[in-house]
């Protein structure tokens, strides 16, 4: 009889359990782990430059502007995009970042 942790379909889920669990856990370690909005909006960014390399200038602008609630939802953006843009374009809309802006 074949074992179930033999079949590649195991491991597919294991895997995918895994990244989730890290994911969770990153997330949750930032909004328990953060005093202040400044070290939550500084671990955004982190994330961000871990991923995509230096940051635009532009964008450490508008992420400048979030509230606490909107650096805090970004966080799983940041961590599941995959490219700048697309984070981006996940960006809460106002009068710095319109609709449609050209970066």
């Amino acid at each position: 009889m074949a074992s179930i942790n033999n079949s590649p379909w195991y491991y597919e889920i294991l895997a995918d359990g895994i990244e989730l669990g890290r994911r969770l856990s990153i997330e949750y370690g930032f909004k328990k782990g953060f005093e202040n909005d400044h070290q939550i909006a500084e671990g955004l960014k982190r994330v961000l430059y871990q991923r995509f390399g230096p940051l635009p200038s532009s964008l450490v602008g508008e992420l400048a502007l979030l509230s606490r609630e909107q650096t805090l939802g970004l966080l799983s953006d940041a961590m599941d995009t995959d490219t700048l843009a697309e984070f981006r374009a996940s960006l809460p809309q106002n009068e710095w970042h319109p609709q449609g802006a050209e970066w």
